[in-house]
């Protein structure tokens, strides 16, 4: 399965599920990846699930330059393992 999951211009919401999706199903690991004006969002996703999801959790984060449509834009890539939080009444 595919573990990365790239910030755009969508709600924070979207993007959290998503990437609890992907940690379900590929053993706690998700790859987040911005660009440019999507760089502090991606970072705020980030904040939310450690906040509220994720327990003993490992992340790095990778800040470059790319060029992107003739112009150089900021790049990040968050790497993060962990484990979901059980919530009451979750059996799983």
């Amino acid at each position: 399965m595919e573990s990365n999951v790239y910030i755009k211009d969508k709600d924070y919401s979207v993007y959290v599920s998503s990437c609890l999706l992907v940690m379900r199903k590929n053993d706690g690991l998700v790859k987040m990846m911005a660009r440019g004006s999507y760089v502090k969002p991606a970072l705020d996703v980030l904040a939310i699930l450690l906040r509220d999801y994720v327990d003993d959790s490992d992340y790095s984060c990778d800040v470059k330059s790319e060029k992107f449509n003739e112009k150089w834009v900021t790049a990040l890539e968050i790497n993060l393992k962990g484990k979901i939080r059980k919530k009451d009444g979750d059996k799983r």
